[in-house]
């Protein structure tokens, strides 16, 4: 990001141009991943599934850093299973969870119990060797950088937020709150529109057919994918926020798993019972609400083939099964085809955002004397980054800011949303600058000659103030 700023300057190009890059090599890790589980093709349409995910595509547009961390986390797992031909492949995988760790902080913990697990199942040999934990220290120290820079600047490892959700929420309130536990994986089966039920299914069929000792191979990097895409699911349904795009880590997984499937129906030797299950539930998809964006035609058409695919399925003859595979291929592109598209609402779960409002408020913002301080917001995630981006200046959040003293004749400026929030600013002069799009823009001065604390009230004790806030 730091070359694009000083090539494209202060614009949207520096942050969208490193995320598509990282986008994808993470295209380019799901076709080698996908390779070494089921071979060439499999992992071309491993590639194909992951580039035709919307969500996916539309998050690589918009300048975030899952992108890149999920393009670390598969490169970790295709140097935990390289580990195989030579262990100093440890250190690549080490380093990919440490540079993991570094670029999403929290959001990228999952890889290491990913790995650990896929070695205590698979590999546990893997714990007597020295690069093992040779390369599980240094990973730990990379991370440390960034956790520990937060911790030394702000006292704060950032993983407050996360730990209050976990234990504040869940241990203290909520076990039963079921909704919550399923709520990323909801994102994730409508992401995938109407094949979802096929994707979602084909987590399960690998294990009934990956048999015998020649199958050992690809049954451990399917074991590892499949980690890779449920271990994140599940540790993220802990938390009481998630957004649309907590469950992207999954895809690529799925993607590969999925191609596995496709690639083993396209042969005359796929077993019956997977024809007819992968049939039954291609066609499953047809009936889901509003995934199809096409004409009505199109999920008929999809229907038809899985049909098709089942009763030749049945047939002995070559000719038969043969058929069965060419009319599932069909109906699979047909599906895809027909319900994963960006203009479908249902299934592009994560929308592209429009930060025309943020840069007006920027250029407002622009146009008064800089204070040297930061912004006092009261909001979060892309409209606060946006807000950041375009003003050039960092901000604090209202709560933090009511509960520090504000010296004498300090200055700052604050963009102020929904309204009544100057009962928090007591004991402060506050001047509006104007509202737009629902945002308010105040100029907050100390004018007296002692520190203020302007969250708490006159004769009421500071931590009674914080729950007030």
């Amino acid at each position: 990001m730091g070359i694009g700023y000083k090539v494209w300057g202060i614009q949207l190009a520096a942050v969208r141009v490193p995320a598509l890059a990282a986008y994808l090599v993470v295209l380019a890790l799901t076709f080698v991943l996908g390779r070494r589980v089921a071979g060439d093709w499999a992992g071309l349409l491993a590639a194909l599934f992951a580039a035709l995910h919307p969500t996916m595509a539309v998050q690589s547009s918009m300048g975030m850093m899952d992108s890149l961390m999920i393009a670390l986390t598969l490169g970790g797992a295709w140097f935990l299973l390289r580990t195989d031909d030579s262990p100093r492949f440890f250190a690549g995988w080490g380093l990919c969870c440490g540079l993991a760790l570094l670029t999403k902080g929290p959001g990228a913990v999952p890889i290491l119990p990913v790995s650990l697990l896929y070695l205590l199942v698979a590999r546990r040999s893997t714990f007597r060797q020295p690069w093992f934990y040779a390369a599980l220290a240094g990973g730990l120290v990379l991370a440390g950088i960034w956790f520990g820079s937060q911790f030394l600047l702000n006292h704060d490892a950032f993983v407050k937020p996360y730990y209050s959700d976990i234990v504040g929420y869940r241990l203290k309130h909520s076990w039963t709150d079921t909704a919550l536990y399923l709520k990323s994986v909801s994102y994730l089966w409508a992401s995938w529109g109407g094949v979802a039920p096929l994707f979602f299914g084909a987590f399960v069929l690998p294990w009934l057919w990956m048999r015998g000792p020649a199958a050992r191979g690809a049954r451990d990097a399917t074991l590892l994918v499949a980690l890779a895409g449920a271990v994140p699911l599940v540790m993220v349904s802990l938390v009481r926020q998630q957004m649309s795009w907590y469950m992207l880590p999954a895809v690529p997984p799925m993607a590969i798993i999925a191609a596995w499937l496709t690639t083993r129906l396209l042969q005359r030797s796929a077993p019956l019972t997977l024809r007819l299950v992968a049939g039954a539930l291609l066609a499953a998809g047809v009936w889901l609400p509003n995934v199809y964006a096409r004409p009505t035609a199109w999920p008929a058409l999809v229907c038809v083939l899985a049909a098709v695919s089942m009763l030749a399925a049945v047939g002995r003859r070559e000719a038969w099964q043969r058929l069965s595979g060419a009319a599932f291929g069909l109906g699979l592109a047909a599906a895809l085809t027909g319900s994963l598209s960006l203009q479908n609402p249902h299934v592009t779960v994560m929308r592209l955002r429009d930060s025309s409002e943020i840069r007006v408020i920027a250029q407002r913002l622009g146009a008064v004397t800089p204070t040297g301080n930061p912004l006092v917001v009261n909001f979060r995630h892309y409209k606060l980054n946006s807000l950041m981006f375009y003003a050039h200046q960092d901000s604090v959040q209202l709560k933090d800011f009511c509960q520090q003293p504000i010296a004498p004749g300090a200055r700052y400026l604050g963009v102020l949303a929904g309204g009544e929030c100057r009962e928090f600013l007591r004991g402060l002069a506050v001047e509006s600058l104007g509202e737009y799009a629902g945002y308010e823009l105040v100029v907050i001065q100390n004018s007296s000659t002692e520190p203020v604390t302007p969250g708490l009230p006159p004769n009421v004790p500071a931590g009674e103030a914080a729950d007030e806030l």
